[in-house]
């Protein structure tokens, strides 16, 4: 049986998330990277996010296309390179 790409994309998301460091969703918050729940609901959906921009080489607005339609969440792509930003700190923590 073959597998679909979606399977598969998820397979793979929730084996990469398992390297992780423990703690890295607590530090999404207490880094300042998510501030609020209203586009961006979570560390995961963030991470998606950050993937997306730096793993694809998109423009800001393909990433915050795709953020809609995978269900991550809805924004501009101003708001995505607001995210970003906020990021940053976090990322590199």
């Amino acid at each position: 049986m073959v597998k679909s790409s979606e399977t598969v994309w998820e397979e793979s998301w929730a084996f990469l998330l398992h390297f992780l460091p423990k703690g890295w969703q607590d530090a999404a918050w207490e880094q300042h990277a998510i501030m609020r729940r209203r586009a961006i609901q979570s560390a995961e959906a963030l991470l998606r996010l950050i993937f997306a921009y730096a793993g694809n080489d998109w423009s800001l607005r393909t990433v915050a296309s795709g953020a809609e339609r995978t269900g991550l969440g809805s924004l501009s792509d101003v708001a995505v390179l607001k995210r970003l930003r906020h990021a940053e700190a976090w990322w590199g923590h």
